[in-house]
């Protein structure tokens, strides 16, 4: 008989009862939501108690948990509309909010204080703490209506003279035979039909105008000057590879005898900056790859080829023959890379 009379006496509890949730975080920060009921009618209202407990360097962002309860992104009118609130900060580092939320749209809606901030009071101190709100469905429902209602029935209007029925000779006459009054009767119609009307004249301006920036959009636009493109990149190239000079011989690797090192980050230099003013890939090409397409190309004359030519098999030397240069040699390979540059 217990068994039996258990469940049935706890049910409407479980259904109808107060949902709560708790979530704690570092420092005593803490936050409990209890919701009065998961489910009413639309007449009725939906009770929130939020206690929060904090250190006494914080503060609630009250403004922020308003926003949040009655943030909505649908396109309909919020599902509830904030009709009171209260707050009660007599205890320290304690507060508690009850909000009451009327419902405005039936169906399964859904509840939340999303992130729930605790700013500091001395930011430069303490950064602000949020613990995550949970979400809690909330179902809505119609009130019942009772079978075989017809509604409410108002009584006619009695014929009294107080509200005649008919209009009298003067009320007529002065209703007919006053023209400038007839006028703007007819001019208001007018108005309200062109008003209650599809608006072809301002769709029609819209088509135009974005006729006219489609046909805009479509003109031709002017090419780029190469020779101004040329400049400006070669400019910029040599601008890059002084400073990486530079910063070469700001490092003392000659002084210091990494010969391999300062060999390296010179060809690089150079390579990157013939890539850049000539554009031609050579990055990940070899010596005699590079030495090969630089023949073809006519931006290097024979000149300029035996230089690099000169310079780039000296380098290979020092980088992979082991052969040790003296500083002499070096200071000379970074002229030479320095007069290929200014040029």
């Amino acid at each position: 008989m217990w068994k039996t009379i258990f469940p049935v006496f706890f049910l409407p509890a479980l259904l109808f009862g107060d949902i709560s949730w708790q979530e704690k975080a570092e420092g005593g920060f803490s936050a409990q939501i209890t919701i009065s009921t998961s489910s009413l009618t639309i007449e009725e209202n939906l009770h929130i108690d939020v206690i929060l407990s904090y250190p006494d360097t914080h503060n609630v962002d009250l403004e922020k948990l308003r926003v949040n309860l009655l943030k909505y992104a649908g396109l309909s009118e919020p599902p509830f509309a904030l009709t009171s609130e209260n707050a009660d900060t007599s205890a320290e580092g304690k507060m508690k909010i009850t909000f009451i939320l009327e419902p405005q749209l039936a169906g399964l809606q859904f509840v939340s204080l999303y992130d729930i901030t605790f700013p500091p009071k001395d930011p430069e101190q303490h950064q602000p703490v949020e613990i995550i709100s949970d979400i809690f469905k909330i179902e809505i429902t119609l009130p019942p209506i009772e079978e075989g209602f017809h509604g409410l029935a108002s009584p006619l209007l009695s014929l009294t003279k107080k509200f005649p029925i008919s209009m009298g000779p003067k009320n007529r006459k002065q209703l007919f035979e006053n023209n400038e009054r007839n006028i703007k009767e007819r001019w208001r119609n007018i108005l309200i039909f062109r008003w209650k009307t599809f608006p072809w004249g301002e769709l029609a301006g819209v088509c135009l105008i974005a006729i006219l920036l489609l046909i805009v959009r479509m003109q031709p636009k002017k090419g780029p000057n190469l020779e101004k493109e040329r400049l400006k990149r070669a400019l910029t190239a040599k601008n890059k590879a002084f400073l990486s000079l530079e910063s070469l011989e700001k490092q003392h690797l000659i002084q210091e005898k990494e010969f391999e090192t300062f060999y390296v980050q010179l060809t690089n230099t150079l390579r990157k900056y013939i890539e850049e003013k000539f554009q031609l890939k050579i990055s990940t090409q070899t010596t005699p790859e590079f030495l090969h397409q630089m023949a073809s190309h006519s931006s290097f004359d024979r000149e300029t080829q035996s230089i690099l030519t000169g310079f780039l098999v000296s380098a290979d030397r020092v980088k992979f023959a082991e052969y040790q240069p003296t500083p002499e040699e070096c200071h000379e390979a970074h002229a030479i890379a320095k007069q290929f540059i200014e040029i």
